[in-house]
């Protein structure tokens, strides 16, 4: 069996240049002005890390297999006409080193891609790499021995490459479940990127993925596997990796893929890309990734506003996907659905998306608290109680008011905090709690709700579809919204 490692989050970025050396110290110096033109087009620049000869056994554990994921990572760039920055087991100053030089080397090249693998922790909402030589005592230690993930990111942007793809294979465990305050499990998806940026997590927000018993952590071991296909589309690939994945972990991991649609169909690894699609797309969606796990209570009472009808609505028919769900929500026709259970009334788009009539397209909008939409025509934003009716298990066909409640161990959740599962406990679930992705398509996996975390002033509580989780969240923080009303 796989042994479970704590979030491992994949980012895929493609940069246009990259120097083609076994490790990053034997590169070539700054390119020259000549090189910097915009007539660079077909030039390819990767940056390849591999961090798992930690140094402080106490805080961050040895890993065994992001060397080895950097080697072969690198030499199949390599042969898909990659210049290639590598390194394995760096200190802070190298890692910072070798991402400047990365940066200069992929100026105004056509795609740029830097992969890590190794510990990745977060901090108040910022992502860092971890390199060999770090001491991670705290939380507050973190931001001072890691790297912060937005250098390789304003490294891209200022590169003005067409297309960036960052695979980021990072926090192989989780050894920093005790520290608490702003800090969250894995990373957090960042807050701004390039245009042309494609972002693939090897398994969902907040979840555990596997580091696998081979030569190559799971996620990397089927990106190999797919680099090997015949089709090379970023597209193809990062479905090819997604199902080996899923194979390999026995269903228990499912990599997470967001970016340009433009970009993951025209950019291949092989061949020819078109670069004149990839240079008008525009930049992905950003949907901020939540910390850790916090308590669930029961919030005071909130008044739920009255409804004023506006106009008739369109014959209600059942909601049947995949997963059906005899009986529980109606479709209103409008882009809303009735949960006839909690005589409830959904926009089955999360705010900033639009219902075309069978998904929600556009990109969707995060949030400060503050700045939530204001009640509305009876749409408003919804309790805590409310929220965590939508989260529903394919496995035991429950919904959220029926499902299990239990301690999670894994991440040392204090005596208040508690987590929603579709068995009784949680080594017995074969799915994590969800949101229903037939009847919410295309819905990001949290939400926003009205209810304040009265213990912490400036905290509110949130609902994480992905994994079960009710935690509460800085109100300065932003998040996606659902909005509800009562049902007629």
């Amino acid at each position: 069996m796989f042994r479970k490692i704590s979030f491992l989050t994949l980012l895929i970025w493609i940069s246009i240049s990259a120097d083609s050396v076994a490790s990053w110290r034997g590169s070539d110096a700054e390119s020259s002005p000549q090189e910097s033109k915009n007539t660079r087009a077909g030039v390819r620049v990767a940056l390849v890390i591999g961090n798992g000869a930690y140094q402080d056994a106490e805080s961050l554990p040895k890993l065994t297999n992001p060397p080895h994921d950097a080697e072969d990572v690198a030499a199949a760039l390599r042969k898909f006409g990659f210049e290639v920055l590598s390194g394995k087991n760096l200190t802070k100053d190298a890692m910072e080193e070798v991402i400047a030089e990365f940066g200069r080397k992929a100026r105004d090249a056509e795609a740029a891609l830097f992969y890590f693998a190794g510990h990745g922790l977060q901090n108040k909402n910022q992502n860092y790499l971890m390199p060999v030589d770090a001491k991670v005592r705290s939380l507050a230690s973190v931001s001072k021995d890691g790297v912060n993930l937005n250098y390789p990111l304003e490294e891209m942007e200022n590169a003005k490459t067409r297309v960036n793809i960052v695979l980021l294979d990072a926090c192989r465990n989780n050894p920093f479940g005790e520290f608490r305050s702003a800090g969250g499990r894995g990373l957090a998806v960042p807050g701004s990127v390039p245009e042309g940026t494609v972002i693939v997590y090897a398994t969902g927000p907040g979840k555990t993925a596997s580091d696998g018993q081979g030569r190559n952590g799971v996620f990397t071991a089927g990106l190999l596997d797919a680099f090997k296909g015949t089709d090379l589309s970023l597209d193809d690939v990062l479905t090819t990796a997604s199902e080996r994945v899923d194979e390999m972990t026995e269903h228990q991991q499912m990599p997470y893929v967001n970016g340009p649609q433009l970009v993951k169909k025209h950019f291949r690894f092989s061949g020819s890309s078109n670069p004149t699609v990839i240079a008008q797309v525009a930049p992905p969606a950003v949907v901020p990734a939540f910390q850790a796990p916090a308590p669930v209570i029961q919030p005071p009472a909130e008044p739920v506003p009255s409804h004023r009808k506006t106009k008739p609505q369109a014959k209600a028919k059942p909601v049947v996907g995949t997963s059906p769900i005899h009986g529980r929500y109606l479709d209103n026709g409008d882009g809303t659905v009735a949960d006839i259970v909690n005589k409830l009334r959904w926009k089955r788009c999360a705010e900033g998306q639009t219902w075309t009539g069978n998904t929600c397209a556009g990109e969707v909008k995060a949030y400060k608290w503050d700045d939530l939409p204001k009640p509305s025509d009876g749409w408003r934003v919804p309790t805590v109680e409310e929220a965590k009716t939508l989260l529903y298990c394919k496995s035991t066909k429950k919904w959220g008011e029926s499902l299990a409640v239990t301690k999670d161990s894994e991440f040392r959740p204090n005596e208040f905090e508690e987590r929603y599962v579709c068995g009784k406990e949680i080594s017995q679930t074969s799915d994590s709690p969800s949101i229903d992705q037939d009847v919410f398509v295309n819905s990001p996996l949290w939400t926003w709700t009205s209810s304040e975390y009265s213990t912490f002033p400036g905290f509110t509580w949130v609902v994480n579809f992905f994994d079960g989780y009710v935690y509460y969240y800085n109100q300065e923080s932003t998040s996606p919204v659902r909005l509800v009303r009562t049902s007629q």
